[in-house]
Formats: C-alpha cells, structure tokens, sequence
C-alpha cells in the first residue's frame, strides 16, 4: 500500500510535490492536513526531499489553495532541520507572495517558532537581516523569538536598530516593540524615551505609524494611561495617511483601551482622507466595536466627520457602523431629532441612510422628547418639516415619527403638525401611511387619539371627492401609453434589481437559478466518501407592496419641488 510519505518522495522527485500536498489536503478528498505536515516534516528530515526550496517556489496563482496548501508548512517548519537563510528566503518568498496582509502571520509565527528551536537560530537571523534589508519582513517576528529567551537583549536589538538612518528599518524595530516577550511592567523607561524622541522629532510618517502600534499596544499592559496618551497625541497631530491609519487600526482593540486614548485618536482620525478607502474600512469595523462601548463618542465622531467631509463621505463609508446604530431604536430617534434639528444636510442625508437600511418590519421609531421643544411651535414644524422631507419615501416610519412629534407638541401645534402630514404623505400614500396612521391612533391615549384622527378624517373627505377618471376621452391615457409607462417602470424595477444584486451577500455566495414553473425545488449535496443527497425544499409564495406617490404621477414638478424646500430649510441661529 503506498503511504502519504511514498507519495511525497515520488511527487518531489518528479516535481509535483506543492501539486499533491494540495490533494492530500484537499477536504473533499481527505482529512489529513496535520498527518501530511508530519510527514512533510520526517521525509524532509530524513533527507529524502527538500521542502524549503519546495515551498519557496509555492504561487498564489496556481490551481490549487495557496493558504491551505501554506497552512501545511506552517505546520511543518518549526519541525525542520534546515540552514536559517534558507529558511528565511523561503518564508519572506511566502510572505510577499500572500501580500503582506494579516494572513503572514501565520507564517511568521512558524518562522519564530523555528527560531525560538535553537538560540543560535535566533543570532544567526538577526545578523542576516541587519546586512541587508531584503529580509526585513521578517525582523519583528525575528526579534519577537529571541524575546522568549533573552528579553532584555531582545530590546536592546530593537532599541538598537530603531536608531538606524534608514526609515523603513526603524519603522520595523519600533513596530517588534510590540512583539516583545517576557519584560517587566511597567514599560521599561528607555522605550519610553525612545518613542518621547519620535513623537517630538520624527519626519518620517511610517516611523510615526509604527510608533502609534506600539504606544497604542504599551497603553494596554501599562497603568501609566496618561502619558501613553499624550505620546499618542504628538504622534498623531504631525502624522499623516500611515499614521492614520495605524490609528484607525488601534482603534479596533477599543474595548481593551483607555477612554481618554480612544478620544485622541478620534479627535485625529476625523481628518482622513476620503479617499483612503482602505483605512476608512478599518475605522468602519473599529466604530462597529466602539458603539457597544460608548456610543456617544460615535455619534459625535460622525457627526464631525460627515459635516467636514460633506460631497466626498457619506454613511455608505460606514457600512458596519450604520448596522449597529440600527440595532438601537432609542439611539436612532435621538440621531434623527438632533440631526433634522441641526439641519445639516450632510446629517440629514445620514438618518435618511440609516432609515433605508432597515430590512424586513419597519422600525417604529420616535423623536427623543428630550431635545424637542414644546414651548417653540415654529422649531416643531421644522422638524416635521425635515422629517417629511428626507423620510417621505418611507411613509410607515415618517408615520410612526410625525405622530411622536404629535404626541410631545401642545394641542395647537400637533393640530398643525397632522394638517401638514395630510397634505403631505397621506395624499401621496393613502394606503401604507393611512394604515399606519390609524395604528398609531389606536396605540394612544386622548387627547392624542382624536387629534390624529382629524388627518384621517380629511384624507377619507378628499378620496370621496375625487373622479373615478378623466371626464373627457381626450383626457385618458391610450393603450399605447400605458404600455410605454409600464415598460418604462420595468426598466427602473430591473436596474434596482442588478443594483441590489451587485451588493448582495447572498449573490456572491450562491448561483442564481431561473425557475420557468414547478412547486419545489430539487438539488444534490456532495459529501466526502458518499452517495449525494437528494433534497427537495418546497416553494413558498412571496408578495412585496409597493405604493407610488400620488403627486409623482398627477405632479412631479410640485412633488420634487416640496421635497427640496422641506429639506433646504434651515434655522436661524
């Protein structure tokens, strides 16, 4: 019987070793990746292939799984007996080959692993790297494996190096700061001076991006907080796009950082560059985080950020962020009452975002009383101006939060509030809003419940007094027209439709199947080592309800018209 270790001697000998490590570790076909690093490790060993110079060639852009097929060396290497260099030449290959994104690390941890073996592995890389920087990937993980046995001398190398001309060198030593193993707490003073003679003279903006990591890990383990900020802060005032972004990277560990760093950091990162998609996608997932921890600093943080950079940033930069305000109804109605009161329209195109984003039932939300001025019937009718404005294509929430603004507003006002709503959103959606406007009625108490139930009242009046239809002949639309107007709408429902679909999860996920007729679906599922699986998943019917605003069809001049004076308006200050 030919073993995984047969296989492996053929497959190097003809040179298809990368090749057949793919298919002995390919799931749907075995399950044997750590069994395949093993013998990786003794064939290897033993003399009788070379897998260092086997994997410094592997590509990621062959056929098989770069990561799976490098997860096996990772597995492998801190098994190995190899010279260093060639060790070294093989995992930089690796690490430039994957792009020196955050999947390295797993590569370098089998790299320090390696070296952590034996010190004089340790020794013999450092030399290495110092006599040519064509190796200085592997510097931080390089300085991290000798903190494991020689910590102080560990630091000594990287305080060392950090003084070297060359940028790019520094940068590295200061980021292996972080790495370090097996010090004392607190900080040793001379990192402290070493960083204090960055933040104060360094030109260099990835030599201030790195000192911002290792501050920003030091702050962590350290109970000094106050002095760790302010080397944040004269780190971040002079830096530039690296340092910001090292920033918006520290900012994802704000659970584990102290407020007062974390408000420095925003205080900065409000001046990225709208064009750095990136970092902008890294302080998404970083604000996603912070909200569950202090969601005013969020709030105010977007609220800068967006009025800063009006016309170049909108909330379709924070996609994950706008998730999670969402998921707190009471933190949206305050959004909503301050930012429609404020009047910005960079803010007001925000809670129109965050509105839309909600799928499924819609959101019953509410203004926040504690912002709205009952004694200022004028500021009330702004608000409600605003709100029929940017929500008015959203008629069950504009519903849902003109009757709160009813509610708060004394007698008088909310009476002039529901007779702005008829002749806006009940005239236009006599259907989703009317429905919505009688929940409200019937959910509250007089004298609230009648004053809601005067717009109804009106709206009932006014469907009773319009025509059936045109009086004149001349007046009714032809067959002709009608068809035109229906292709027209089909044409607008399928470019949303392949709008939608190009941001779909799902659409990336699954193939897209076109069903002419039937009651059920049919598909296979294919295991490993069985028979596929028939499954039958019956067809459920599915209905969507869309109502066109009246005005858009007999007046869309007036209609547009409206809905820009409502959400150009601004207060006098």
């Amino acid at each position: 019987m030919t073993t995984i270790r047969d296989r492996l001697v053929a497959a190097f000998a003809n040179g298809t070793l990368l090749q057949t490590i793919a298919d002995l570790t390919d799931g749907r076909l075995s399950d044997d990746g750590d069994t395949v690093a093993c013998q990786v490790a003794d064939a290897h060993n033993a003399g009788l292939i070379d897998a260092v110079a086997a994997f410094r060639d592997l590509k990621n852009s062959r056929g098989y799984d770069f990561w799976l097929v490098q997860n096996v060396f990772e597995e492998a290497l801190p098994k190995l007996s190899a010279p260093v260099l060639e060790v070294m030449k093989c995992c930089d290959a690796l690490v430039k080959e994957g792009g020196n994104d955050g999947a390295a690390g797993g590569i370098l941890n089998s790299y320090a692993n390696f070296l952590a073996k034996n010190s004089s592995r340790y020794e013999q890389a450092l030399k290495e790297i110092e006599t040519t920087t064509g190796l200085l990937s592997l510097l931080v993980a390089t300085l991290a494996a000798g903190s494991r046995t020689d910590p102080i001398g560990a630091l000594a190398h990287a305080l060392r190096i950090a003084q070297r001309p060359e940028p790019i060198v520094r940068s590295s030593a200061i980021a292996a700061l972080a790495q370090l193993e097996g010090f004392s707490i607190p900080v040793p003073a001379e990192v402290k001076v070493m960083l204090g003679g960055v933040a104060s003279s360094e030109k260099d903006d990835i030599v201030s991006a790195a000192a911002i990591r290792a501050v920003s890990h030091f702050v962590q383990i350290d109970s000094q907080h106050e002095g760790w900020t302010k080397l944040a802060r004269d780190l971040i005032i002079s830096g530039d796009d690296h340092t910001l972004h090292a920033a918006a990277e520290a900012l994802g560990s704000a659970g584990k950082l102290p407020k007062t760093f974390r408000d420095t950091l925003l205080a900065r990162l409000a001046d990225i560059n709208p064009e750095n998609r990136g970092t902008l996608a890294i302080l998404d997932l970083a604000l996603y985080g912070l909200v569950k921890i202090d969601p005013a600093a969020v709030v105010n943080f977007l609220q800068i950020m967006l009025v800063k950079h009006h016309d170049r940033l909108s909330m379709d930069s924070f996609v994950h962020t706008a998730s999670a305000l969402r998921q707190d109804l009471a933190i949206v109605g305050t959004l909503l009452t301050l930012w429609f009161l404020d009047g910005e329209r960079a803010l007001c195109e925000a809670i129109g975002h965050l509105v839309g984003g909600y799928h499924g039932g819609t959101p019953r939300l509410a203004v926040d009383a504690a912002y709205v001025d009952a004694s200022d019937p004028a500021r009330m009718m702004f608000l409600a101006r605003k709100i029929i404005g940017y929500l008015f294509f959203h008629p069950a929430t504009a519903t849902a939060v003109v009757a709160s603004l009813m509610a708060v507003a004394p007698p008088s006002a909310a009476e002039n509030i529901g007779q702005l709503f008829f002749e806006t959103m009940l005239i236009n959606y006599s259907g989703e809003a009317q429905d919505a406007l009688r929940r409200e009625a019937d959910a509250r108490e007089e004298p609230l419940k009648t004053l809601i139930a005067k717009p109804l009242r009106k709206l009932e009046a006014y469907l009773a007094r319009l025509p059936d239809g045109p009086a004149l002949k001349a007046l009714r639309p032809s067959q002709a027209h009608k068809e035109i107007q229906m292709r027209h709408r089909r044409g607008l429902m399928r470019n949303a439709v392949d709008r939608a679909e190009s941001q779909s999860v799902l659409a990336q996920l699954f193939k897209k199947s076109v069903m002419l007729y039937g009651r059920s679906s049919i598909h296979y599922i294919h295991g490993a080592g069985r028979e596929p699986q028939r499954m039958q998943m019956p067809l459920q019917k599915h209905s969507v309800r869309m109502e066109v605003p009246r005005m858009s069809i007999v007046d869309p001049i007036g209609l547009d018209y409206m809905l820009r004076a409502f959400r150009g308006e601004r207060l006098k200050k």
